[in-house]
This record gives structure tokens, sequence and C-alpha cells, in this order.
């Protein structure tokens, strides 16, 4: 159970599987708020006035809004992932996605900046390996 609903996938170790999508959605996902959240920093938009209006769209998200309530505006980054875990989620997926003949060039992309940044010696958590690196 990783959210409020609890889901059956079926036989034992399918949780695994389960759990392998989610946090692929996560990377993912938090790859591109931090992205986001560059390049509006970039360009000179206000950061808070850019989490604002992601989280008003309809991209919102309840990871979104988690975020825009957390000091990451603020240049601090709590974060409840270890940045060595995504990578190692990151590395099965795209391990399956070989084994299975499927492409996932965005997973693949992931994997390779998370551990990259994992490389780096910098960062430990997932959000500020996105953001910082």
């Amino acid at each position: 159970m990783l959210g409020k609903t609890t889901i059956h996938f079926g036989e034992i170790g399918a949780s695994s599987q389960e759990k392998l999508v989610i946090n692929l959605l996560l990377g993912i996902t938090v790859l591109g708020i931090s992205e986001v959240l560059l390049l509006a920093e970039k360009i000179n938009l206000d950061r808070e006035l850019v989490m604002q209006m992601m989280s008003e769209s309809a991209l919102s998200s309840p990871l979104l809004a988690i975020k825009k309530e957390q000091p990451v505006l603020k240049e601090h980054f709590p974060s409840a992932f270890a940045l060595k875990w995504m990578a190692k989620d990151l590395a099965l997926a795209v391990e399956a996605a070989d084994q299975l003949q499927t492409e996932l060039p965005l997973t693949a992309t992931a994997f390779t900046h998370f551990q990259s940044a994992r490389g780096t010696g910098k960062v430990t958590w997932m959000f500020p390996a996105s953001i910082c690196t």
C-alpha cells in the first residue's frame, strides 16, 4: 500500500513490480518538476508563482502539492526518498525494459541523471539531486 487505497496486483511478487513502476513515475515526475523550476529560475520567473501555477493547473498532483508546501522554494530540500534507492529502482526499470525489448527513453535519461548525481557525492536525497545537478 503506497497510497490511501490498497490495490491487489495478484500473485506474490507482483507488489515488487508495482513498486518499480510507481517509483519510476516518481523519479520522472520529480525530475520534471525540477527542470521546470530550474528553467523558470533561469528565465527570471518566480519559483513560488511557478509552483502555484502548476498546482492550480490540470497537471497538479499530490506530489506537487507536497513539494509546494515544503521549503524547497527557499533552497531547503527535505526529502523522504534517498537518491541511492531511486537510482537503484531506475536501474531495475532500465534492466526490465531491456529484457522486454521495450524502449523507455525517459527512464533511461532519468536513470543517467540520478546515477550521475549520486556519483558526485554532493547530494544524498532525490529532490536536491534533481534540481541541483
